[in-house]
């Protein structure tokens, strides 16, 4: 997701895929609880008032609902290879071939 833009479902679904999250609601209440890493301070109300109206009647959507396969294996291919080209060792549970 860019800094201070407008959200997609898509975007959150993404999002949540990354980081591990099940629902629309869940990625929403981590962008609100973290706002800082996506809005500007002087857009806060604007941009919260944004995502609640993108949300409303999707919280319990699963991210999957919102992705495709091709999008989950693009997001598998680029964290793949952010974990190649880093230069910290992989976690003991990630396997880079």
């Amino acid at each position: 997701m860019k800094f201070n833009e407008k959200f997609t479902l898509k975007d959150l679904a993404e999002a949540g895929y990354i980081m591990g999250l099940g629902t629309i609601g869940e990625v929403a209440n981590h962008v609100e609880m973290h706002y800082d890493a996506y809005w500007l301070i002087e857009d806060i109300n604007a941009r919260s008032a944004e995502l609640n109206e993108l949300i409303e009647g999707h919280e319990d959507d699963l991210i999957f609902k919102h992705l495709t396969p091709e999008d989950m294996k693009r997001m598998d291919d680029e964290l793949e290879q952010a974990m190649k080209d880093s230069p910290l060792p992989p976690p003991e549970d990630f396997t880079v071939t």
